[in-house]
């Protein structure tokens, strides 16, 4: 799935998942990240070039353009986009998909603006 998320070559260019955790980190912030966890509805839509995340505060993200596409040492999957929120706030988007899908966290989704990241833990929506 993880190489779907960046060619054109597959059937479908929809993908649903769950955030169960989340956070907020501010820019310059060292201190130890704390979760909380949340149900919240992520659909990333490739063929439409849009990212929609359905909290409390809706996030409706468009990609304006591919950023970046490469495998870590753990063959861990990391795909970045450039974007802009409904606000008209450019943001850079980090989707790394996990190699092992054994476990519930599949991918993590991070929204990076200039200030703070806003940072998902996404699994699959069946679960």
């Amino acid at each position: 799935m993880g190489l779907c998320l960046y060619s054109c070559f597959c059937y479908s260019q929809v993908y649903k998942f769950k955030a169960f955790e989340s956070t907020v980190i501010a820019n310059g912030d060292d201190s130890p990240i704390k979760w909380k966890e949340c149900d919240i509805l992520t659909v990333i839509n490739i063929t439409k070039n849009k990212i929609q995340i359905y909290a409390k505060h809706n996030v409706d993200l468009d990609l304006i353009s591919k950023g970046g596409f490469e495998k870590d040492a753990e063959q861990n999957i990391h795909v970045t986009y450039k974007a802009v929120d409904e606000g008209g706030v450019r943001c850079t988007i980090e989707l790394v998909i996990f190699d092992n899908q054994d476990g519930r966290h599949k991918a993590t989704l991070s929204l990076q603006y200039s200030d703070a990241h806003i940072v998902y833990r996404l699994k699959n929506t069946d679960e």
